[in-house]
Formats: structure tokens, C-alpha cells, sequence
């Protein structure tokens, strides 16, 4: 047997050791690869197609029960391809060394365990769902395509009373090298306008225009992180993110 034909054999050896790989595998590899911020439970069924219990992040459930499926033909295109699915919705993505694309159907996902990644944002300690929905948006160093679409439902802070501020709508588009935000509000008590930009390894900046169209004393410990209020009764918030 030529030594070709033994190299063949042995790589095919390894890639159906790769296939049969178990699922019980990735929540260690998760949680390392993360600094400690996602995990596993019950895992089960292999790398390429299981099961688990919930993913968690900073130890708030983020998903539960989901289901996965990878495609091991993919990393011959050097890409990781798959999807996940759960009762929250589904997404499908494709990861490659320069780009990152996403396919989302309505995936909801609880808003504050996202929110407190970020200490400029984790002081508003807001609460509630974020839905998302998109088709090949895409994340690139030079330069996105497609759209990405934000709901923030039942939208709630710690610092108030009020028990839903309101529904949100956030617009996301690619631009040249930088990723430009939309602010609408769909209903609720405080309306908020306003846009911002986010450029990949350099941070963002939001800029927002809130106005309380009722319970103004009630949201005031909020909006009062914004500033003082205008002359109309609107505020201002100018914020930075990583």
C-alpha cells in the first residue's frame, strides 16, 4: 500500500472518531473557551448533532432545552456551519476566520443577562426579551451585509416601578466598516427615538431621545441617569459601549 493511501486511510480513521466525538465534550470546552460565562447542562448526543438541558449565561438561563446540528463538511470549506433551535426560536450561522453570518427566525432571548456584559449598559439594569430576526446578516472586519432586526418586548428596569417601560424596535445595517443602529419605539410608556454606531474592535455610541408621554415621576430614577431634562420634558442619552 503506497504511503498516500495509508495517510488517506488514517485521516479517515480520525474524521469518523471526529463525527462520533459526544456531545458531553463541549460544555467544558464552552465554559473554558468563554472565561467561565457560558454553560452547559445535560448534554447529550454527539459534537455534530445533541441536545442540552439550557445554556446559561453569567449563570442566567439563556436558552433551554436546545437542540443543535453542525456540519462537519463545512470545515472542509474551513467554515463552522449549523443550527440551534429551541422554544425560544431558531438560527441558523456560518463562521469563518473574517466573517460571522446569521440567519435568526424570531429567536427571543432574556435581555438582562446580555445587558450586564456590558458595565455602561449594566447600570440602566434593564430586563425583559429580545427578539431577533434576520437573514444572512453578516459580521465582517471589513464591512457587513444583509439586516438585522431588534425587539426589545416587555422592556422593564430594576430602578422603576413601572412594570414594562414598553416594545422597542432596533434596526441594524452595515455600512462600509462600521455597523449603523435605528431606534424606534412600537408602544409603552416612554417613547425613545434615536441611532447610533458600532464599529467592530473599536466600541460604539448610541444616541437616544427619550420622552415620557406618561408616568414621568415613576420613570424618573431612569431617565434621570440620562441627565437633566430639556426645556420640552425630553431627555438626552449619549452612551458608549464596548
Amino acid at each position: 500500500m503506497r504511503i498516500r493511501h495509508i495517510f488517506a486511510v488514517i485521516l479517515l480513521f480520525l474524521f469518523s472518531l471526529l463525527l462520533q466525538m459526544p456531545a458531553a465534550v463541549v460544555a467544558p470546552l464552552l465554559k473554558r473557551y468563554s472565561n467561565n460565562l457560558l454553560e452547559m447542562s445535560a448534554a447529550e448526543g454527539s459534537v455534530w448533532q445533541g441536545q442540552a438541558q439550557s445554556i446559561s449565561l453569567g449563570g442566567a438561563t439563556l436558552l433551554g432545552p436546545v437542540q443543535w446540528r453542525l456540519s462537519p463538511w463545512g470545515l472542509l470549506l474551513l467554515q463552522l456551519r449549523g443550527d440551534i433551535s429551541s422554544r425560544n426560536g431558531s438560527a441558523s450561522f456560518a463562521i469563518s476566520s473574517d466573517r460571522v453570518t446569521l440567519s435568526a427566525d424570531r429567536l427571543v432571548l432574556p435581555l438582562a443577562p446580555l445587558v450586564a456584559l456590558d458595565r455602561s449598559l449594566a447600570q440602566y439594569q434593564l430586563r425583559g426579551q429580545v427578539e431577533l430576526l434576520s437573514e444572512q446578516f453578516s459580521f465582517a472586519q471589513g464591512g457587513g451585509a444583509g439586516s438585522l432586526q431588534l425587539r426589545l418586548l416587555d422592556l422593564g428596569s430594576a430602578l422603576v416601578s413601572v412594570p414594562s417601560i414598553g416594545h422597542y424596535r432596533i434596526q441594524i445595517s452595515p455600512m462600509r466598516d462600521a455597523y449603523r443602529f435605528t431606534a424606534a419605539t412600537e408602544r409603552g410608556p416612554l417613547r425613545v427615538t434615536g441611532d447610533g454606531r458600532w464599529q467592530p474592535g473599536k466600541g460604539g455610541a448610541i444616541r437616544l431621545q427619550l420622552h415620557p408621554d406618561s408616568q414621568a415621576e415613576a420613570l424618573r430614577p431612569l431617565l434621570s441617569l440620562a441627565g437633566r431634562p430639556a426645556a420640552n420634558g425630553d431627555y438626552y442619552l449619549n452612551t458608549s459601549f464596548r
